[in-house]
């Protein structure tokens, strides 16, 4: 079960989400974050880590939807994104590891942000996704949160440890709760 906090953070992940504030999120509202990276790149549709990012973009969504949209009609409400969100919290307890489709999501847009082809994101990197996400928070501020060795970057081991604390957590001092909306409110 879902902690109030835990509740907070991933309802401000949907806020970000819906922004037509329809109430659901729809595989759009997932596409047009990935577009707006796209467009922040400079890419065209048919650059390859665009694609791997909208495939694994896709792969996360109809896992999404498997899980919790029982209707089929969709869209996913707030009460069904939390429901996704502890089922996949409940795969990282039992395995110890998140799914390998969620760790394909992450590397995915590891990759993506990763603009310098270093293995690592940078501050101003992670502002590109803030920015396509919609979030007002300041990067600056969010990625020394998610720096967790102070090197100032972010490597795919800490992404990948930032992102199981993001599913998990319900302790707010733990930087991964702030790793995919820069802010939890």
């Amino acid at each position: 079960m879902l902690t109030d906090y835990q509740k907070t953070k991933f309802d401000t992940y949907f806020r970000h989400l819906d922004r037509d504030g329809s109430g659901a999120v729809e595989w759009e509202d997932f596409e047009a974050v990935i577009e707006n990276i796209r467009a922040a790149k400079g890419w065209s549709t048919d650059e390859a880590r665009y694609q791997s990012l909208l495939s694994a973009q896709r792969d996360y969504w109809q896992k999404i939807t498997e899980r919790v949209d029982k209707d089929g009609d969709g869209k996913v409400s707030l009460l069904e994104f939390n429901a996704f969100h502890e089922s996949v919290g409940r795969d990282i307890k039992e395995q110890g590891e998140p799914p390998a489709w969620a760790v394909a999501l992450v590397r995915a847009f590891h990759r993506v942000l990763d603009t310098t082809g270093d293995g690592t994101i940078d501050q101003s990197e992670y502002g590109v996704y803030l920015r396509a996400l919609g979030s007002r928070v300041d990067p600056g501020e969010a990625f020394r949160r998610l720096d967790l060795d102070g090197d100032g970057n972010i490597d795919i081991g800490e992404m990948e440890q930032l992102y199981t604390q993001y599913i998990i957590s319900d302790n707010p001092g733990e930087p991964g709760n702030y790793l995919v909306t820069g802010a939890v409110d």
